[in-house]
């Protein structure tokens, strides 16, 4: 059942009854522009008319059966062609105006904003562009004012003088270095206890040994004392001064075993202390090629470039992909230089939030595996404004308020969809 006409042109306020061969029926319009009366027909036009496009005109009839569909082809009073261009910086477009109902197709042109240049349908882009801006030209009839048409120019700025762009290359190409220093600050394993434990366990030994010595040595003096004391009055040869001879060199020998043991523990402890300074100065200190520097200054270096590193891969892979899209900004160029500054201060920030362990006690320098803080120091200027938002949530948490109030932190906007950090 098909409707008639089955397509129809139309322009501002213009009318087009419709109607269906099997008689009644119940009519709608998809997109809703203009209107139609639901049970006679009639489509009427949008007022305006800026841009092209099809209405879908659909008649369901009264006494059922399957629905019948025509086509509105809604076309400007005016139509500018072409409809949409990218210009950069300088460069002009030639617009021509196309006018129902006049022949002579006159118009007056309007750009809004009022960027760059119109005349007689010619417009030039301004020569110098900072930011990606939209114009839209619009050309009124002369005859009739209310008839209007429209096009759209993206402004797309161009690209910075090349030796900004190199130099921009150069600095990032060189921020790579900073590995080298990564290398030559990063800290040797830990030395291997095995002496050290081997001088402790021989000294308390020696220690254990020396004091039974020395109990054996006295208990030997007292017996000798009391076998002296009863031979005193006894004739020479009998058994008590034989016994008291006998005695006085056990007494003696256990004397000079009490004496060996003891210079046997003092030696084992001096080795024992040696083995302990020497362990203690390897832990606390890291050789560098200037010099040694306490393991906590030299984790705190590790972080510091390692921050560098993870944001030098952030901003080194921004600049790939918008110099070979060629949309790299000049007004770019301060966020590419400081932001590896910024992520080290940022991994530093954190490490000190993680490593002190919000108000408590931290660890010594050497129970730090240097390989985690150091790939969590790359990650944290790698991903910075998520990293950011962490220390956010966490500051909140500590110092959270019973009124929270929503406060709008105007020296932090919202990033730009096209600015380099995405």
């Amino acid at each position: 059942m098909p409707i008639t006409p089955p397509t129809a042109a139309l322009t501002d306020l213009e009318t087009q009854q419709f109607s269906l061969s099997t008689g009644a029926a119940s009519w709608s319009i998809n997109p809703s522009h203009g209107t139609i009366d639901v049970n006679s027909g009639l489509y009427i036009a949008p007022g305006l008319v800026t841009t092209a496009e099809d209405v879908v005109v659909t008649a369901t009839p009264a006494g059922g059966g399957p629905t019948s569909i025509a086509v509105v082809r809604l076309q400007p009073s005016v139509t500018v062609i072409p409809a949409s261009v990218s210009l950069k910086a300088g460069e002009s477009q030639q617009f021509e105006a196309t006018v129902i109902g006049d022949p002579t197709n006159a118009v007056t042109w309007v750009t809004s904003p009022g960027l760059g240049l119109m005349q007689a349908g010619s417009y030039t882009a301004p020569p110098n562009l900072k930011d990606p801006a939209t114009v839209t030209i619009t050309a009124r009839s002369a005859a009739d004012q209310s008839k209007i048409g429209s096009a759209s120019v993206h402004l797309v700025p161009g690209q910075p003088f090349w030796a900004w762009v190199l130099t921009v290359g150069v600095y990032l190409t060189g921020l790579f270095l900073l590995a080298l220093p990564l290398i030559l600050y990063w800290p040797p394993a830990l030395p291997d206890r095995t002496a050290f434990d081997q001088s402790t366990a021989a000294s308390t030994a020696a220690e254990s040994l020396a004091k039974t010595r020395e109990l054996q040595a006295e208990k030997a003096q007292e017996t000798a004392q009391k076998s002296a004391a009863a031979a005193k009055n006894a004739p020479e040869g009998s058994a008590l001064k034989t016994q008291a001879a006998t005695d006085a060199a056990a007494s003696d020998q256990a004397a000079k075993a009490s004496a060996d043991a003891q210079k046997d523990r003092l030696d084992k402890l001096a080795v024992q202390k040696e083995q302990a300074d020497k362990f203690a100065k390897q832990e606390d200190s890291v050789q560098t090629p200037f010099g040694k520097v306490p393991r906590d200054i030299d984790l705190m270096l590790l972080v510091l470039l390692a921050g560098a590193l993870g944001a030098w891969i952030h901003v080194g892979r921004s600049y790939v992909e918008f110099v070979g899209n060629r949309t790299f900004r000049a007004s770019w160029i301060p966020w590419y230089l400081l932001h590896p500054l910024l992520g080290s201060g940022l991994a530093l920030i954190f490490y000190f939030s993680v490593r002190g362990g919000f108000f408590m006690a931290g660890t010594k320098g050497t129970d730090v595996n240097p390989y985690g803080i150091t790939g969590v120091s790359a990650l944290v200027g790698l991903f910075s404004k998520q990293a950011t938002n962490k220390l956010s949530e966490l500051f909140d948490t500590l110092f959270k308020t019973e009124q929270e109030k929503d406060l709008k932190d105007t020296l932090n906007p919202p990033a730009r969809a096209s600015g380099p950090s995405t």
